[in-house]
């Protein structure tokens, strides 16, 4: 199944920069490019119908294919004629043009040959913008419109502790990538939004010659000696790199002085911080390509003393997806690895980095090939690495299937064991351990694993390793997360993914209470903002 498949690329001509509109709502909405990868993916029998049909019915309640008034139907029809695939099969192959598409499969809708369900209970996207056409809406509540229908507060892939607030890395919202970091204070309910705040890292972005730069789209949060690095993923067409973003905690949240950009780096997944060291796990390079060289900062220098700054260049033509460490070791785990043909490669490499030796050193490197990859994370228990499957076979996955198989390296022999079952998906692996206060002990040495959807109709279920591996599902936060932190008691999930069967990305924002059982949903809580819950900073007449 492909990854990106699950992508909701929603064009909205709203700048990311929130209250920074673009001239006119007016112009229409292009066909984002995965409905057309999903056309030909149906064409060739690579997905099921249904899935063909989750990106009609986006099209539908985008308001891209209009249909009549009496056309309101349920998705419980017969299957879809196999003429139909020709007409999606063209379109992919750009046969025939996106109007010829859209008016070929409008028709079919509207007469009851491919039957979508309508959203009828909102408006949508086409509505919100003509009503602000016509005069009905002002600006603003154009914007908390479209916010109800596509929360912006959206779309986080990790976050950090400070001792004192939790950071939610910003990454892609339903509305692209964004910079709006959400900042939690611990000390304050986390149910009520006034304990929230947020700022945008977009306004970071202009350098001494005010050349714009992009600030946005990170895959991570980092925290190290009073500052929080945000892990740079995002490089913009024609860009020549992508730039960490570092907030001073000991500045005020909202004050601009307190944050500062660094670069130009390459796409990187998450990473570690120990001792003195923030270390990026590499992923792309800035043209795309598979890229294994790590990154890594010293922050006992200043950030933009060149020497702060080190790579290595493993030679190893793969991906990695985050960082681990054991006290005197880093471990990377490793997503995806090619051979020297360019071929995908069955197998994968973890890269290993001993801190007690110097980064650019090859003797301080070692490397330990498995026999799968396509991992997601990673984490430490005490005695194991433990690496999260990424798997993106979830819907046919049986209980033998290593693609859904946790993987564990025993730190001192290196021996490589694997789960007795196969669990599903995962983005990042979460720590905790056991709190005590005078003769009482909460909590435990656990690591949480945090569940991703797959092909927008799978989620897996929280992992909770400890002596066994649990798994549960609470009655909320029914979307796919990216990683997470944990603050001594709590652990946090940063919401990603949408709602299996849905096309709007996880808002939701979750927390789990260590003190509490695993496997009952009062131990969670969850948290959603619309844009008139947290002021943005734009003056919003809510």
């Amino acid at each position: 199944m492909k990854n990106n498949q699950q992508m909701i690329l929603v064009s909205i001509v709203i700048i990311i920069g929130l209250g920074l509109i673009s001239n006119s709502f007016a112009e229409m909405k292009s066909i984002p490019d995965w409905i057309k990868n999903t056309a030909g993916w149906w064409a060739n029998d690579e997905i099921s119908e249904a899935e063909f049909v989750n990106a009609i019915e986006f099209l539908v309640n985008d308001g891209i294919i209009l249909v009549s008034g009496t056309m309101i139907e349920d998705n419980s029809s017969d299957s879809i004629p196999d003429w139909i695939k020709n007409t999606a099969g063209w379109w992919a192959n750009n046969s025939i043009s996106d109007t010829e598409f859209v008016n070929a499969i409008e028709f079919l809708v509207n007469n009851g040959i491919i039957q979508v369900h309508v959203n009828v209970d909102e408006k949508t996207y086409a509505e919100i913008i003509n009503e602000f056409d016509s005069g009905i809406m002002s600006e603003d509540q154009t914007l908390i419109e479209i916010d109800k229908l596509l929360p912006f507060y959206s779309g986080y892939r990790g976050a950090a502790f400070d001792g004192e607030s939790v950071y939610f890395s910003p990454y892609y919202s339903n509305h692209g990538r964004h910079g709006w970091v959400m900042k939690y204070d611990t000390s304050k309910p986390f149910d009520d939004p006034n304990s929230w705040r947020t700022f945008n890292t977009a306004t970071v972005a202009t350098s001494g010659n005010d050349v714009f730069v992009i600030t946005t789209g990170f895959q991570g949060a980092l925290y190290n000696n009073g500052h929080v690095y945000f892990v740079p993923y995002f490089i913009e067409d024609g860009d020549l790199g992508s730039r960490v973003v570092i907030y001073d905690t000991e500045l005020d949240f909202g004050d601009r002085e307190a944050w500062e950009w660094r670069g130009l780096f390459n796409a990187y997944e998450d990473g570690v911080a120990e001792k003195n060291f923030v270390y990026f796990s590499p992923h792309l390079d800035e043209k795309n390509n598979a890229y294994a060289i790590p990154l890594r900062y010293d922050t006992t220098k200043n950030s933009d003393n060149s020497e702060a700054w080190e790579e290595f260049d493993t030679g190893i033509f793969g991906s990695y997806i985050g960082a681990v460490s054991d006290g005197e070791k880093i471990y990377y785990a490793p997503f995806i690895q090619y051979t020297s043909d360019g071929t995908i490669s069955d197998k994968s490499t973890i890269m290993i980095y001993d801190t007690n030796l110097p980064f650019t050193h090859t003797d301080s490197w070692e490397y330990h090939d498995v026999p799968y990859a396509n991992y997601g994370g990673v984490g430490f228990n005490g005695t194991h690495i433990v690496f999260a499957p990424y798997c993106n076979e979830v819907a046919n996955l049986g209980p033998d299937e290593i693609c859904g198989k946790i993987m564990f390296l025993e730190k001192d022999t290196r021996k490589i064991s694997y789960s007795k079952s196969s669990y599903g998906a995962y983005n990042g692996v979460i720590k905790t351990q056991t709190v005590c206060f005078s003769d009482n002990c909460f909590g435990d040495d656990a690591l949480y694993l945090a569940p991703r959807v797959v092909g927008g109709a799978v989620r897996s279920d929280f992992i909770q390793i400890k002596n066994s591996i649990e798994t549960y599902s609470p009655n909320l936060g029914l979307g796919g997360y990216w990683g997470g932190t944990y603050d001594g008691r709590y652990v946090y999930f940063s919401p990603y993914d949408s709602i299996p069967g849905t096309t709007v990305r996880n808002d939701e924002f979750l927390r789990y209470d260590t003190f509490q059982p695993f496997n009952n949903s009062d131990s969670w809580e969850s948290i959603s903002f619309s844009i008139c819950d947290i002021d943005y900073g734009g003056g919003l007449q809510c």
